[in-house]
């Protein structure tokens, strides 16, 4: 820790304890008693104070704020890392209507779970993306079925479909019934 302070990587503050040395801050933000840094190596929490910890090279060190809420326990290396990823869930036709022709890039790129049937009857759908705003998050159907699906376009518009462009994305699990597309060319459920 020290060489990481004089290396300007972060600053900490520190008193002497029976146990050894106790880090009371790390870059000015302080653990008051019960709370406290603690210290994690190579996944595993150190069962001995800094000042008495000894390292071969090479370990990763993960220093936590440990208190009641994380029970005194740092999250995995892998979940820092690879954070879980995000899904917008879909439980309403309202929901699903979002997405209909929307231009908004930050909505193209989340990632969303159809968790029940959605029936669009009497509803006029614009498809999902489009060549100027892809959509490039995740859909993941569960299984669920889109039903009375209605895209009408001109005969001049491509790529005409439940999605209309997609990019680097995954489309999975979806049941889509009673389909009625009708456009230009490259028209089907899936546009392109």
């Amino acid at each position: 820790m020290k060489r990481a302070r004089d290396e300007n990587k972060f600053s900490f503050t520190s008193e002497e304890s029976s146990w050894g040395e106790f880090v009371t801050s790390i870059d000015d933000i302080q653990a008051p008693k019960p709370d406290g840094w603690m210290f994690n190596v190579n996944d595993v929490q150190s069962p001995v104070g800094v000042s008495t910890a000894s390292f071969d090279g090479g370990e990763t060190i993960l220093w936590f704020y440990g208190c009641d809420q994380n029970h005194y326990k740092a999250p995995p290396l892998a979940e820092i890392e690879n954070p879980a990823e995000e899904f917008v869930e879909i439980n309403s036709k309202e929901d699903l209507m979002k997405l209909s022709g929307t231009t908004d890039d930050q909505l193209l790129s989340k990632n969303y779970k159809l968790n029940k049937d959605i029936d669009l009857e009497g509803v006029k759908f614009e498809p999902i993306g489009s060549l100027e705003h892809p959509f490039t998050g995740k859909f993941y159907g569960e299984k669920h079925t889109i039903k009375n699906l209605t895209i009408e376009k001109d005969k001049n518009t491509k790529g005409v479909g439940f999605f209309s462009a997609i990019k680097g994305s995954t489309v999975k699990d979806l049941n889509i019934e009673n389909a009625k597309i009708k456009g230009g060319a490259v028209i089907g459920v899936f546009g392109r």
